[in-house]
């Protein structure tokens, strides 16, 4: 096992007093629960998980902001793969609130320390389920050791290479290369070619990626496609695994987070499932030190939410895959039960939350989409594949069968991300598989597939993608590595995974962005009301490439 630790130097601290959200009506004045008081002290090398949880318990009883001063708390969780760091459930009306530098950045950092292993499939550092109206600020993430390395290429032949790790960096004595990525050290930005290793490639045949000590601060990376794919003088990383979610909150309604960041992670940063109403401001997921990445999986994933969600001032630099996908999900039918209730599988999630009164569409060609509203929903967990059973308010159409493709609105959040920019991410920047998004005033730089990628997937994630507006971006360097069919810096595409049909992608506007130096400007395909003006194109292969566009007067 390796262990060593962060040094955090706080030249000036501000204790922060931060505000709880509360329902409309609430008049309780928020108590303030001092986590010191229950002997969790930062700075002091100790374990902090049970004095925290111990607060936690504390403030469970009404409103409370739950606050931590300036420095490390240590959170020894031992195997990453079965224990949280912190907990919280069904606690209403709760900040968790740390403490600011001078120039306003997080000064509380949760510090997590775990036994190295080979690809954790991560818990959580912070766990928030059940919980109306929380708010976290002013808290950084990181783990130590670091689940991931970086360095420079030193030497090369058919079947492997050597790599010389940066200052701070460690690798276990054995360990594989998941999710690695080539790098160019003049501007530390990503080498324009492919991902090197995937996740699951790995996993699959683990002893063609095998990482060995050769001396202090260096390595042997014994993979010949590693080896035939990266040059002496070429920056590397890679990482331990790439399973795991960091810091996650599900079934919270009306969540804040702001001025929060993430340095390093096992598996995703950030995933908000299931949540309605969320408002995020300066978010920063990103490396620190030496390290070229952050992480091996996405860096924040808002997967089945509802409501709206506003993200503003949101950077992410250095992830592995997407660095913000929205994620609407579909059910399949399976069997009539009677002439309004259906079975249908899933994939996903362990339970659905589908609710009375919630619609579900049903497309019966490419333009035409049925609307039911579900009168009741029930579940058998633990049965594979899923299934739940839906009734509806109405008659569920004959022509509705196994193939028919089906969207869940309850799973649908009004989206808008602006003000945000997006650096070196090893997949694509911006995903939405959703409706009703607005992507404004952000910029995309570096990024290997298109930036910015508007279309689900028939196989699992978000079909249609209804009521687009992406405006006044700013997109260089992007799409090398195709995502569909097209590296393109803007793309809209449905992938299709045997249907005989997708729906068209509905009602989208692009316009007034400044797209450099990609192959393609702008894709579109198979969308209907799509609306192009005011872009500034230079440096691209092609400004735009569209097919199968039409408008509600061609029908």
């Amino acid at each position: 096992m390796i262990r060593f630790h962060h040094t955090l130097l706080v030249i000036a601290v501000v204790l922060t007093s931060c505000s709880v959200k509360t329902v409309p009506g609430m008049e309780e004045k928020s108590r303030v629960v001092m986590v010191r008081d229950f002997g969790a002290v930062p700075d002091d090398g100790k374990d902090d998980i049970q004095a925290i949880s111990e607060a936690i318990r504390a403030a469970s009883n009404g409103s409370a902001e739950l606050a931590f001063e300036a420095g490390v708390y240590d959170l020894f969780v031992g195997d990453a793969s079965a224990r949280n760091a912190i907990e919280i459930n069904g606690i209403d009306n709760l900040t968790l609130c740390g403490a600011t530098g001078e120039d306003g950045s997080p000064a509380t950092v949760f510090m997590r320390h775990y036994e190295m292993a080979d690809n954790i499939d991560g818990k959580q550092i912070l766990l928030v389920e059940n919980c109306l109206n929380f708010s976290l600020n002013n808290i950084r993430f990181d783990n130590t050791p670091q689940y991931m390395a970086s360095g420079k290429v030193y030497y090369k032949d058919g079947t492997a290479l050597g790599v010389e790790l940066f200052q701070g960096c460690n690798v276990p004595d054995l360990s594989y290369a998941y999710c690695c990525n080539l790098w160019d050290l003049s501007t530390r930005d990503l080498k324009h070619v492919g991902s090197v290793t995937f996740g699951d490639d790995v996993a699959a045949n683990k002893a063609s990626y095998k990482v060995s000590l050769a001396a202090k601060r260096k390595v042997i990376i014994n993979s010949s496609r590693i080896a035939m794919s990266a040059e002496v003088g070429d920056g590397i990383s890679w990482h331990f695994g790439y399973l795991g979610t960091q810091v996650d909150f599900r079934f919270c309604d009306n969540l804040h987070i702001e001025n929060i960041e993430s340095n390093s992670a096992i598996g995703f940063h950030m995933q908000t499932s299931y949540c309605r109403d969320i408002t995020a401001k300066n978010i920063k997921i990103r490396p620190n030190g030496s390290q070229l990445c952050a992480g091996s999986r996405d860096g924040w994933k808002l997967y089945l939410c509802s409501g709206t969600a506003t993200v503003d001032n949101y950077y992410c630099e250095g992830v592995r895959w997407d660095g913000q996908n929205v994620h609407g999900k579909h059910l399949y039918p399976v069997r009539r039960e009677s002439s309004n209730s259906m079975v249908f599988t899933y994939h996903g999630a362990v339970l659905e939350d589908i609710n009375p009164g919630d619609k579900m569409g049903f497309w019966e060609n490419r333009l035409d989409e049925t609307i039911l509203t579900v009168k009741s929903y029930s579940c058998t967990p633990g049965i594979i594949p899923r299934e739940c059973s839906v009734s509806f308010n109405e008659e569920i159409p004959e022509w509705i069968n196994e193939n028919t493709i089906c969207n869940v609105y309850s799973h649908v959040v009004k989206y808008t991300l602006q003000n945000s920019e997006f650096r070196n991410i090893a997949g694509c920047a911006s995903v939405i598989r959703n409706d009703n998004t607005t992507i404004r005033g952000n910029r995309y730089y570096n990024i290997m597939y298109p930036a910015i990628l508007i279309g689900g997937e028939t196989s699992n994630e978000g079909v249609s993608s209804k009521n687009a507006v992406v405006e006044g971006n700013i997109i260089d360097n992007c799409a090398w590595v195709a995502r569909r069919a097209e590296k393109a810096a803007i793309d809209i595409n449905v992938q299709n995974s045997g249907y005989d049909f997708v729906p068209y992608v509905r009602d989208v506007i692009i316009r007034n962005n400044t797209i450099s130096n990609s192959p393609v400007g702008i894709n579109a395909v198979g969308v209907c009301n799509l609306e192009i003006g005011g872009n500034s194109f230079s440096n691209c292969e092609k400004d735009t490439s569209l097919k199968d566009i039409i408008s509600d007067e061609d029908v």
